[in-house]
């Protein structure tokens, strides 16, 4: 049976004033009228259903996660430990049911233009990896020398009959030279973590690679949560699949996108005419978020604009990565703290 499993950990620190504590990023409504979670079990509803769902996220999010997608399977985690503990533990609670599933594994926050686009190769990489019994990836055909984000090498670039390729290395934030230069050669493509795991496959390398992760995941529920807070963070990425030699790499091409910063929600909401906003010679602004005052601007531009009922954020968009940082010195007085 074909399992769907979720990833939806993380606090979303890089969006605020709009993530906070208590509801970050991924239930949120930032590209639309549904949340990024609920986005991504929409986008592969027609090949897994609710039943065949689960989802991983932290303790204090399961209940946010059963408003959101009522009907699924919440794992909530007692503490963040990386996508190999979260992984680890999705295959151990479905392998209890279903020891011969296949697992489709893919993050919360991903926007896709071509969602039927996407199904396919999703249908396509999860029928290779059941044929060959290889742990495939869907990597993201790049459309620009991105220097932040990691990359996957075929063997070979990838042709006809939409099968996976050997992964020939991985490369994690290369220098602009170099990332030109991969982006030439057709061999690479962006490494956006969605996993295709034959259970048994991913079960034996967890068990080679990272056997005080498996047992962790494997206890009695009175013993869990300690031996899970004991484990060392360790992303699936760098604890298994780079180790592994059988692993796959199917190419994506469906307008994919990383929603990992205001950068990123500012491009794809490119367009959209702004609610409660009054211009004068105002270029290349973009507002985020419908709640909150009326935004009005004189003579700017290159900006984004956060608005929420209680805070307002204004940044050039190349700044978005410094958000993190703000929000942990808001957290060091107490109004800031509420407002985090």
């Amino acid at each position: 049976m074909n399992w769907l499993v979720i990833l939806a950990g993380g606090r979303g620190e890089r969006f605020w004033p709009l993530s906070r504590t208590a509801r970050p990023k991924q239930f949120l409504r930032l590209l639309g009228p549904r949340s990024l979670l609920q986005e991504t079990a929409d986008r592969v509803a027609p090949l897994i259903d609710r039943a065949h769902t689960l989802v991983v996220t932290g303790e204090a999010y399961a209940p946010l996660v059963d408003e959101q997608l009522p009907g699924c399977w919440v794992l909530g985690e007692p503490v963040g430990r990386n996508t190999a503990a979260s992984i680890a533990w999705a295959a151990a609670a479905i392998r209890e049911r279903d020891p011969d599933a296949l697992l489709a594994v893919l993050p919360s926050d991903h926007a896709v233009e071509d969602p039927v686009g996407f199904r396919g190769v999703l249908a396509a990489a999860m029928a290779s990896a059941q044929r060959r019994r290889r742990m495939t990836l869907l990597g993201v055909r790049p459309t620009r020398p991105e220097t932040g984000f990691g990359y996957i090498e075929a063997e070979a670039p990838a042709a006809g009959e939409p099968v996976g390729v050997p992964v020939a290395a991985f490369v994690e934030k290369p220098s602009r030279e170099r990332a030109e230069a991969m982006v030439a050669s057709g061999r690479f493509y962006w490494n956006a973590g969605m996993f295709i795991l034959p259970l048994q496959e991913v079960w034996s390398a967890l068990a080679r690679w990272l056997p005080d992760t498996l047992a962790a995941v494997s206890t009695a529920p009175d013993d869990f949560g300690e031996r899970f807070r004991a484990l060392e963070p360790v992303s699936f990425d760098v604890g298994i699949l780079e180790r592994a030699t059988a692993v796959d790499v199917l190419p994506l091409d469906v307008g994919w996108d990383d929603v990992g910063s205001f950068q990123a929600v500012a491009r794809l909401l490119a367009g959209r005419a702004p609610q409660r906003v009054a211009w004068d010679r105002v270029h290349d602004v973009t507002v985020i978020g419908d709640d909150g005052p009326l935004i009005a601007g004189i003579g700017l531009s290159h900006l984004v604009v956060v608005r929420t009922p209680d805070a307002v954020l204004i940044l050039p968009p190349e700044e978005s990565q410094a958000v993190r940082a703000l929000v942990h010195q808001l957290q060091e007085t107490e109004e800031g703290a509420r407002l985090t």
